[in-house]
């Protein structure tokens, strides 16, 4: 399979991210023609969580700021980056417990903890407001 590469910005604006979630997948359906339809759904939540929070949490919802999405695929797996203008986030604290269960009661972290247990790799840039992810494809048949 070639690689394939995806970038998009948007400005901050909540109401742009399920267009750009659909595209994306509308994306990697055209990527992997082939792909099960429960990666699509942890496709979907993963760029659901990560843009929702670049917009509100990054961005501060800030119109002026924009939110930028690259998706690369190559093989079985997804390379992406999510990135905002920002100040970033202390991400060390926010994920330092994992994923333990009760660190959904927890008012921060949740969609980050999430998104880290649905992917091979997470990985975040120094001040927080760049997040790249991998991860493996599953397919049909």
């Amino acid at each position: 399979m070639l690689q394939n590469k995806f970038d998009v910005s948007f400005k901050s604006d909540i109401y742009k991210v399920n267009d750009i979630v659909n595209i994306s997948l509308n994306f990697l359906k055209d990527s992997y023609p082939k792909l099960n339809e429960d990666s699509l759904m942890e496709f979907k939540l993963i760029f659901c969580e990560l843009l929702f929070n670049a917009v509100i949490h990054g961005n501060n919802q800030d119109i002026g700021k924009k939110v930028y999405l690259s998706i690369i695929t190559k093989e079985n797996f997804v390379n992406s980056v999510v990135s905002d203008e920002g100040i970033g986030f202390d991400y060390k604290k926010t994920i330092k417990d994992g994923i333990a269960e009760e660190s959904i009661f927890l008012e921060t972290g949740r969609g980050i903890r999430l998104v880290k247990s649905l992917v091979d790799s997470l990985d975040f840039d120094t001040n927080g407001s760049t997040i790249k992810f991998c991860k493996r494809v599953e397919f049909d048949g």
